[in-house]
């Protein structure tokens, strides 16, 4: 598993032909980096990619939270849900009631 994270709009054309599989979608209005680099320092055993499907009113960004399809295999055997780790992650960097501040939509 790699540490590489990715962000893209969701219309872009993907280069990696990898297939993806969605964990869930948050909103935020910190920028993707601050997110992925959080993520990256947080949960470096995850390669997350964070596909941005819009602005919301303006204000926040709603981003698809993405990993490889074999990462979703490997991790059946894991205790833990790979979005679970990933949302506590990025919950504990952006807090409630603090900037950029991230809210999770499980889907």
């Amino acid at each position: 598993m790699s540490a590489a994270n990715s962000a893209q709009d969701a219309n872009d054309t993907d280069i990696d032909n990898r297939r993806f599989s969605s964990l869930g979608i948050i909103a935020t209005s910190a920028p993707a980096e601050a997110l992925l680099a959080a993520l990256a320092e947080l949960r470096p055993e995850f390669e997350v990619r964070l596909r941005r499907l819009s602005d919301a009113a303006g204000i926040e960004t709603l981003y698809r939270v993405e990993i490889p399809a074999e990462e979703m295999l490997d991790a059946d055997d894991a205790t833990i849900d790979p979005w679970l780790r990933i949302k506590s992650a990025l919950l504990a960097a952006f807090p409630a009631g603090k900037a950029g501040a991230v809210k999770a939509i499980d889907s």
